[in-house]
Formats: C-alpha cells, sequence, structure tokens
C-alpha cells in the first residue's frame, strides 16, 4: 500500500481532508473507476470519478458530502482529478 501513500497526499493538498477509503475497480483493461472517501474531521466526503488510462479522459461521476440526514453535491475538482491522473498512469 506504500505505492498509494501519494494518493493520500494529494489527497490532503487538493480537497484538504484525510483519506479514508479509497476503491479502484477495472471496468476493462483500460478503464479504472476510483472511488475515494476522505474526511475534514467533521464530514464524510465522497469523490468517484474514472480514468481511461491509455487516452486519459477522466469522467467525473459525483463529489458529495454525506451527513446523517443529509447529502450535499460538490463541484468536481479538475486540478485534483488530473493530479490522481497523472500520479496513477503517468509514464
Amino acid at each position: 500500500m506504500q505505492k498509494y501513500k501519494g494518493l493520500s497526499e494529494l489527497t490532503k493538498e487538493y480537497l484538504q481532508g484525510t483519506l479514508c477509503n479509497l476503491s479502484m475497480n477495472y471496468e476493462t483493461d483500460d478503464f479504472v473507476n476510483i472511488h475515494i472517501e476522505y474526511t475534514d474531521d467533521i464530514y464524510v466526503y465522497d469523490y468517484c470519478l474514472g480514468i481511461n488510462k491509455d487516452t486519459h479522459v477522466r469522467s467525473f461521476f459525483n463529489h458529495d458530502c454525506v451527513g446523517h440526514f443529509s447529502e450535499v453535491h460538490l463541484e468536481r475538482n479538475i486540478p485534483f482529478e488530473e493530479a490522481i491522473e497523472t500520479y496513477l498512469f503517468a509514464k
């Protein structure tokens, strides 16, 4: 898991949160779905995106803050997505 330590640092830098959970699932050989769960010590957030590792096309799925009684939809963070893609798939 040491390889993915940088994702924790990117989460802190771009989203000002602490990485809690990371899930990466390959739909095909070249397309991966990434789910990042992070917290700011008060709320829990979900950021979901997909990346085609060959074409470098990113698909934004959702960025939400999930509370006990509500869910707030947050904006896309393109610099964060670019940093994740570069970290995982730079040659």
